[in-house]
């Protein structure tokens, strides 16, 4: 009886050890170039897959909801017309906003700006390669830019995340690793978080030739700089 008793007491702690090992082999790694870092979750899982490993190996970029931008691009939907609406709708493949001079349209996207906390107040989307911060008197702080587009509901929520991650991937992927004017003052290491988020606002009516509602994807890169 005994002899059992320390045979289980044996066989408890291999696998122990087991699930530990196993546990540590799942995790993130975090060594060596090509290995990446991303951390995905929701509609970042469904973007970065569609970048690709060009973006998703860079171990300098990282890829995670937010909620705050979630609740943001929800937020903002309430300042979109329904005569804005229903042209919106109309987009068959996704579009910036960052164009669209309708007055509501403009108090949408500032509503974003402000809540979601972006940078330089606006949300053109070749900010997204984020230069310029690397380039100047601010290449030493955190800073966050974002880009929003919309596409007709019925294309769907999956399918708009991936064709907005064609549109961004070549200034994600040109992400600098360190400021550029490194050579002049202090070197700075970046790290960049990429966050995309999802909503979608239904007409009060149906129209022809377009769905009853529009998708709009809100993509957000915040960089975080350490002194190198």
């Amino acid at each position: 009886m005994k002899l059992k008793k320390i045979a289980s007491l044996m066989l408890a702690g291999v696998m122990a050890i087991s699930m530990l090992t196993a546990c540590g082999d799942n995790g993130t790694n975090d060594e060596g170039k090509g290995e990446g870092e991303t951390v995905v979750a929701g509609y970042s899982t469904t973007f970065a897959d569609k970048l690709g490993k060009a973006v998703t190996d860079l171990d300098h970029v990282s890829f995670k909801d937010n909620t705050a931008d979630a609740a943001a691009l929800q937020k903002s939907l309430n300042y979109i017309s329904e005569q804005s609406l229903s042209v919106l709708s109309m987009e068959r493949t996704v579009d910036s906003l960052e164009d669209k001079n309708q007055a509501d349209v403009k108090a949408m996207v500032a509503d974003f700006i402000d809540a979601a906390k972006i940078s330089d107040k606006k949300i053109d989307a070749v900010d997204l390669k984020m230069d310029w911060y690397a380039s100047n008197m601010i290449n030493n702080t955190t800073v966050k830019d974002g880009a929003i587009y919309v596409v007709n509901g019925a294309v769907g929520a999956d399918e708009a995340v991936k064709q907005v991650a064609a549109e961004l991937k070549d200034n994600l992927k040109a992400l600098p690793e360190h400021n550029t004017n490194a050579g002049t003052v202090q070197k700075y290491d970046y790290s960049y978080v990429v966050s995309v988020s999802v909503a979608t606002k239904a007409l009060d009516s149906t129209y022809v030739g377009a769905s009853n509602s529009a998708t709009f994807v809100a993509v957000t890169v915040t960089r975080t700089a350490v002194q190198g």
